[in-house]
């Protein structure tokens, strides 16, 4: 399916606030894309990158991460339109609430291009169209709340200019989409054991916990000393809580060969909308992490 703006306006405000991808930076500015809006570019200076003072960009942002920023300004020069963003002023609680409410956005966003799949849209301006006829009817704040009333409630689909097959097509979308949502949850860790057969050892530890957990919890090698731990739920917290009590066996497990477990990361997506992807947690590794931790080990014992 063709990718798509999230709104009817082409462009945004002075003041709203965008979810926007760093894709490069220096010292004194970052330079960006709109998510929502098509991956147009924007920049942000050093002035506007935060309350406090800082010496170099590097310290707030990082390459490829997603931010909300709110727009400075956007000023139209011939055919160009230039979007400077700001972080100074914006709260924790307001860069939280834009990124519930443009998940929730995308959600509905991502219903209707099933949606069009369904009803073979092929074109691009064909699918434009649509979200004319459909969510683009509604106020962006309005639209995951309204598409979630039309699940219950088929006559809410009347404001959306469609057929009356096409209504149909689209509840039944809805139905089948809204009432199964699953959560995949997928951590990396990095274990090492330097004790004698250290990678039988490893792979004993993975065996054992597999048998203590959840059966659907799958471990895959990745390289190195990567490995992926996936797991797909209807409940994200359960989700959560899995995959963590099965990291927490895996790191008592190797502590006791004198290895070490860390987690690089775990972020979730949704089958609603797969290019969702939200971060639980993502940690930095201290230079020589591994080899500290065994001598850590040796120096205990």
């Amino acid at each position: 399916m063709f990718d798509i703006r999230c709104y009817k306006n082409e462009y945004p405000d002075e003041g709203d606030i965008v979810l926007t991808r760093i894709i490069d930076m220096n010292d004194y500015c970052v330079k960006g894309v709109l998510v929502e809006y098509g991956n147009i570019d924007t920049m942000l200076q050093l002035s506007q990158a935060s309350k406090r003072r800082v010496k170099s960009i590097r310290q707030i942002f990082k390459l490829n991460q997603i931010y909300p920023l709110e727009v400075f300004s956007v000023e139209q020069k011939g055919e160009h339109r230039y979007i400077d963003l700001s972080n100074k002023t914006l709260t924790d609680e307001q860069k939280n609430e834009t990124i519930i409410n443009t998940r929730r956005y995308q959600i509905a966003l991502n219903l209707i291009k099933k949606f069009a799949t369904k009803i073979k849209l092929e074109t691009l301006e064909e699918l434009t169209e649509l979200c004319n006829k459909t969510i683009w009817k509604l106020d962006k704040e309005e639209v995951f709340n309204y598409i979630k009333e039309c699940y219950s409630d088929i006559s809410k689909l009347e404001l959306f200019d469609l057929t009356v097959e096409e209504k149909k097509v689209l509840h039944t979308v809805l139905l089948t989409s809204l009432k199964n949502p699953l959560f995949k949850i997928t951590a990396k860790i990095e274990l090492s054991c330097y004790t004698f057969n250290g990678i039988s050892s490893i792979k004993n530890v993975l065996v054992d916990t597999l048998k203590e957990v959840d059966k659907n919890i799958t471990i895959t090698f990745e390289s190195g000393y990567e490995y992926l731990l996936n797991l797909t739920k209807d409940n994200i917290e359960d989700c959560k809580k899995t995959i963590y009590e099965c990291i927490n066996i895996i790191r008592n497990k190797i502590d006791k060969l004198y290895g070490s477990c860390w987690l690089r990361y775990v972020y979730i997506t949704n089958n609603i909308n797969t290019t969702d992807t939200e971060i639980i947690e993502e940690n930095t590794k201290p230079d020589n992490y591994h080899f500290s931790s065994y001598y850590s080990h040796l120096l205990n014992t």
